[in-house]
């Protein structure tokens, strides 16, 4: 059985039901747990019984994930925004990507067939994503700062 390294960094754990996915520099980790989901206080998943069941080695530096459905949305900030489907989570795989003009993506808030992405320093991006292989940009805003977070 793989054991997960206790020096990596992670920079996102997303908990759904007994499936987390784990944002890392250089790919999503999703993992399941055996273990009740019982943190103890000032202490994160220490204790907890993973097994590795899937990775996606196609992102460069995620630094946030969306699940939605079979879909996770991976912020990148090298990649952009990256759409892997997810639906047999131990061979996620590659559908669509979206970025503008280099910029770095630090977060994304899909709602409906919306992604809302922080572009860095190409601010905030409204993406209609009903067809999932070809992300269209819908609006944006830029107030000259960078966009690192969004909050619906």
């Amino acid at each position: 059985m793989p054991k997960l390294k206790t020096t990596l960094e992670c920079l996102t754990i997303l908990l759904l039901i007994n499936l987390s996915f784990f944002a890392q520099e250089s790919f999503i980790l999703g993992v399941k747990s055996t273990a009740p989901l019982k943190p103890p206080v000032g202490k994160l998943a220490m204790n907890f019984n993973l097994k590795k069941v899937g990775q996606y080695s196609g992102a460069w530096e995620v630094v946030d994930v969306f699940v939605k459905d079979s879909l996770a949305f991976l912020a990148d900030q090298e990649k952009g925004l990256v759409v892997v489907n997810i639906s047999d989570v131990t061979n996620p795989s590659f559908l669509s990507q979206f970025q503008d003009n280099g910029n770095s993506v630090y977060d994304v808030i899909v709602e409906g067939n919306v992604a809302y992405v922080a572009h860095g320093r190409a601010g905030l991006k409204i993406l209609d994503i009903s067809n999932i292989t070809s992300l269209r940009e819908v609006g944006h805003y830029n107030n000259g700062g960078v966009a690192w977070k969004i909050f619906l």
